[in-house]
């Protein structure tokens, strides 16, 4: 039983722990060395036993760095977490910064990995930089930040609050009526003429020089931002000319987002730095919505995230994308015939692709089982998981609206992507003895999964079994199912016979790995069993 004397004493090493820190978060939060960004990244990564004072930095254990979610945390991009790590680790002295490299014999990848330990924190300096300070848009004073306009570098500046509903079937944007004083004057800098002219103005005044971005504070009393009217897409050559608002079926659907030069879609929201995922609906958002935050992006100016470039938006399944790659000619600026003739077989909504070298069609239709694309003549076919870039310019002689194409669609597919030879290849010396009958296959797969699973390697083994690809990704860490394939069907060749094409083959498609890509694509299959057997055949 605790006694109150026990209770006491545990209730001061509490309150001497919060008082510790808070005094981290104090040495943080105003030393001028460190932007947002540092003090975001300082806080998720130092242990809370350091910032309470309970351990030394030598006592603390590493932690691995898993950039996208430090990313996330810190508002900013995976590159950007990283450049700030490297230099709160080197150049601060904030972190002992440990790199590891490995290779993954199963799927040939380089693999680093990043380890941090905290160390002693580095001492405030009794000299302020301020030069360092303004490059990130605030400078201080007395341990306070003042934050000072971009452009005119006043610190009389005003800023009023913005609301976005997460309910995907709401999702209102809407902004606070009443404009608030970000500094306080007498936090503000001395020396500076224009703040102590600026202090015996009138606020309205005031108001107006502050907020450079603005001609004048909105006069308009609604709790909704105005729907834009101008041009929303950014050509190349930086011009809205001939910009038109997408047709009518692609408007009415929850499937937009945002984008910047990289192509790479943004969930359309304020925060700008958060990647819409072409598989998940709950990210996506109304045509409106999207269009407003890209107008306002416009004016985002020392932010961690630069303004939209244009609008994107995702296919859902219900029509078709065609995409022509490298189809016109850079000086006349004419499309080849072959890409114009694919576009006229399909007659519905057409135009140039962002980068004026190629051409996007859609259509209403769903696409057919089978390939997707093909690399030699750059064509592409996409109705599902795909993003798009809307350039608003529709190429003349074409309708305006998106029209249902479904016997043209299938039939250009038929002729671009035509039905795959079935696979000939099997490896020399095959040893399988098959044919198996299907109870021998299934005493088989009996028999091996237990021994798979219970394998050194028999965690990764049954992840990938039930369909799991979470240890494959890609560099902007969606799944990559292509290099899942490989590494289970070279772990089903080890048990199932290293010279058994068809038993391997069998086995996969009893997996939940198994897609339909690998069904309908027979090279698709015999590059990746080609891969599986080869490294086996050679070791």
């Amino acid at each position: 039983m605790v006694t109150p004397a026990q209770r006491i004493k545990d209730l001061e090493r509490i309150n001497a722990a919060l008082q510790n820190e808070v005094h981290w978060l104090n040495a943080t939060i105003y030393n001028p060395s460190f932007n947002e960004i540092d003090i975001r990244l300082m806080v998720e990564l130092t242990p809370w036993g350091v910032k309470a004072g309970i351990l030394s930095p030598d006592e603390a254990d590493e932690k691995k760095v898993y950039y996208p979610a430090l990313a996330t945390t810190a508002h900013c991009s995976e590159k950007v977490a990283s450049q700030h790590v490297r230099t709160l680790a080197n150049k601060a002295g904030a972190f002992s910064y440990r790199r590891e490299h490995s290779h993954d014999e199963e799927t040939e990848q380089d693999i680093t990995r990043v380890s941090l330990a905290p160390r002693a924190p580095t001492a405030t300096p009794a000299q302020i930089d301020l030069a360092r300070a303004r490059r990130g848009g605030s400078t201080w004073k007395d341990g306070k930040r003042i934050k000072r306009c971009p452009k005119c570098d006043s610190p009389v500046i005003h800023r009023r609050s913005q609301y976005w509903c997460q309910n995907p079937d709401c999702n209102h944007l809407w902004e606070d009526e009443r404009w608030k004083p970000v500094n306080n004057t007498d936090d503000m800098l001395e020396g500076d003429e224009d703040e102590e002219s600026q202090e015996h103005e009138d606020p309205e005044s005031e108001s107006e020089g502050a907020n450079c971005q603005y001609d004048s504070l909105p006069e308009d009393e609604e709790d909704t931002p105005p729907i834009p009217t101008g041009p929303v897409s950014r050509h190349k050559d930086g011009s809205f000319e001939n910009f038109v608002d997408p047709p009518e079926f692609l408007r009415r659907k929850q499937i937009w987002c945002c984008g910047r030069l990289d192509k790479v879609p943004f969930i359309a929201d304020i925060r700008g730095t958060a990647k819409a995922s072409s598989t998940n609906p709950r990210q996506w958002r109304t045509y409106d919505v999207a269009r407003a935050v890209l107008e306002k992006s416009r004016s985002w100016t020392g932010t961690y995230a630069p303004p939209f470039d244009f609008l994107m938006f995702m296919c859902d399944g219900t029509f078709t994308f065609l995409d022509q790659d490298h189809c016109r000619d850079p000086e006349t600026g004419e499309f080849t015939p072959e890409a114009l003739a694919r576009a006229r077989k399909i007659n519905s909504y057409t135009e140039p692709s962002w980068s004026d070298d190629g051409l996007h069609t859609y259509a209403e239709a769903m696409l057919p089982p089978g390939r997707r694309r093909r690399d030699d003549i750059g064509v592409e076919m996409y109705d599902s998981a795909r993003p798009c870039v809307y350039t608003g310019k529709p190429l003349p002689g074409f309708p305006l609206e998106i029209v249902r194409r479904q016997d043209e669609i299938a039939a250009l597919h038929a002729e671009v992507f035509p039905p795959q030879p079935a696979m000939p290849w099997q490896i020399e010396g095959d040893e399988g003895g098959h044919p198996r009958t299907d109870d021998e296959l299934e005493q088989l797969l009996a028999e091996v999964l237990p021994k798979a699973t219970n394998a050194r390697n028999g965690a990764k083994f049954l992840k990938l079994w039930n369909g799991d690809a979470s240890d494959y990704r890609h560099k902007d860490g969606t799944p990559d199912y292509s290099r899942a394939d490989a590494a289970l069907c070279r772990m089903l060749t080890k048990w199932a016979g290293e010279r058994c094409v068809s038993t391997v083959d069998w086995l996969f498609r009893r997996s939940k790995l198994c897609r339909p890509k690998w069904i309908e694509r027979a090279d698709y299959r015999e590059r990746t069993l080609r891969y599986a057997f080869g490294e086996v055949v050679t070791s």
